[in-house]
């Protein structure tokens, strides 16, 4: 059992291709592997949480992925970009089915980068005026994904896998609706 910012992980597996993969009883899932050649560590945290739960507020996990980075009760938004960009390739990211943080990381500054992404998970504060520009964000590269054909083309790959259902809160769906909730912002 691993303990990280008072997360308690519910069971590791080690996997063939020698992968750790760590699963929490809240959903959160740790998936991560060192590179002893290099020192380099690979990490990817997720949240089975995407835009496919996200009901009668479509964009909300996206929405949230952004706030994340907005500042904490420890960490002003300043700190977070300083901080969580000073180590090697990370991204953040939201699919249908979850909320992603990953990266590669010198495997020294990993306790560094686990604190950070903890701070930001378990103590944002979701400022009223973050809402409000972080808001403007999303709509902007909602509105961006949709000019997207790539996008439209996997859209239609998952209605037609798997039908209306598993895709009517889809990331790139319900535009309509998600403008209406959080501001008609047009895109340039």
């Amino acid at each position: 059992i691993v303990l990280i910012n008072n997360l308690v992980i519910s069971r590791t597996v080690k996997r063939k291709d020698m992968a750790k993969y760590y699963k929490f009883d809240s959903g959160l899932t740790v998936l991560y592997e060192q590179n002893k050649i290099n020192k380099s560590t690979s990490l990817e945290i997720s949240f089975d949480c995407g835009a496919r739960c996200d009901d009668n507020l479509p964009g909300l996990s996206h929405f949230c992925e952004h706030m994340f980075f907005t500042g904490t009760n420890n960490l002003t938004k300043q700190d977070i970009t300083k901080r969580y960009y000073d180590f090697i390739n990370v991204n953040a990211y939201t699919t249908n089915s979850e909320i992603v943080f990953t990266g590669s990381i010198i495997t020294s500054k990993l306790p560094q980068y686990l604190d950070v992404v903890a701070d930001m998970i378990c103590n944002s504060t979701f400022k009223q005026k973050a809402v409000e520009e972080e808001q403007k964000v999303v709509v902007q590269e909602i509105l961006q994904y949709s000019d997207n054909p790539i996008r439209t083309a996997e859209k239609l790959f998952y209605y037609d896998i798997y039908g209306l259902d598993y895709y009517k809160n889809g990331m790139y769906n319900d535009i309509v609706k998600y403008l209406s909730i959080f501001g008609k912002e047009k895109s340039n």
